[in-house]
């Protein structure tokens, strides 16, 4: 599996000195997002399978750091998607998600992929951009 983005670059993202806790998880989460907007993405790839493109790569590593970093804004600092939820009983299973606005929420999440569906776009990565070889 690729994963686009560094901790490094995911704490610059964040403008921390050193990654957060989960860095690793949390991108690897986020890259699996990042590679299903690039499914069908026509790009030329080095021999790892990355945008070989510089500018391409970095938009590939922005994407996944604005995925991650949406989904820590929503408390799921790993990208096991356990943030959501204010409350859970085995019992008789109640769930009970966090209202909007909370960390854990998900209120943040959508704006996340679309900022990383944006990010990509304007590099030319989204399936169907003319001039994308």
């Amino acid at each position: 599996m690729l994963v686009y983005a560094t901790p490094d670059q995911y704490a610059e993202w964040l403008g921390l000195d050193a990654p957060p806790p989960g860095a690793a998880q949390a991108l690897r989460a986020a890259s699996t997002e990042v590679g299903s907007l690039l499914l069908t993405a026509r790009y030329a790839t080095d021999e790892d399978g990355y945008p070989s493109d510089p500018e391409q790569r970095q938009a590939s590593a922005d994407a996944t750091c604005a995925l991650a970093a949406a989904a820590r804004t929503d408390g799921d600092t790993t990208g096991d998607g356990a943030g959501p939820w204010s409350s859970v009983a085995i019992g008789s299973a109640q769930l009970t998600r966090r209202s909007p606005g909370t960390p854990g929420s998900s209120t943040s999440t959508t704006p996340g992929l679309a900022r990383a569906y944006a990010i990509l776009q304007l590099a030319g990565l989204v399936p169907g951009v003319p001039g994308v070889c």
